[in-house]
C-alpha cells in the first residue's frame, strides 16, 4: 500500500484512478484482516497482545500526527511530494516491522 500511495499523483485520467483504487484496495484489505494472523505467526501468539498494541499504537500515531505533518508539506512542496512522502513512511514502516522479526527470530534461537 506504500507503493501505491507513491504511484497517485501519477493517476491523472479517471481509468487510471479507477484501476488505482482497484489495486490499493486489494492490498490494504488483507493487510487489514490478517494483521493477527501476521504478528501471531512472526512473534508467537504469547505475545500477540504487546505486538498488536504496537501496531495499532502506530496507527493511532500516524492518525494523530498525519493529517497535520502531511498538510504541512502539502503547503511547502505540493501534492505529488506529500503522497510519495506518505508511501515512503508506508514502506520505511514494513522495513521497521522485517528488522524487529529479524531481531525476534535471533532472540529466539539465542534463548
Amino acid at each position: 500500500s506504500g507503493i501505491m500511495s507513491g504511484i497517485l499523483p501519477w493517476c491523472e485520467s479517471s481509468t487510471a484512478l479507477i484501476a488505482w483504487s482497484a489495486v490499493y484496495g486489494l492490498c490494504i484489505g488483507p493487510l487489514i484482516a490478517l494483521i493477527s494472523v501476521v504478528l501471531s505467526e512472526l512473534f508467537g501468539t504469547d505475545v500477540l497482545p504487546l505486538y498488536h498494541g504496537c501496531s495499532r499504537m502506530g496507527v493511532g500515531l500516524g492518525t494523530l500526527c498525519g493529517g497535520p505533518l502531511i498538510g504541512y508539506v502539502i503547503e511547502a512542496s505540493g501534492y505529488k511530494v506529500a503522497l510519495m512522502f506518505a508511501g515512503g513512511l508506508v514502506v520505511a514502516g514494513t522495513g521497521f516491522l522485517i528488522l524487529l522479526s529479524v531481531f525476534n527470530a535471533r532472540l529466539a534461537r539465542s534463548g
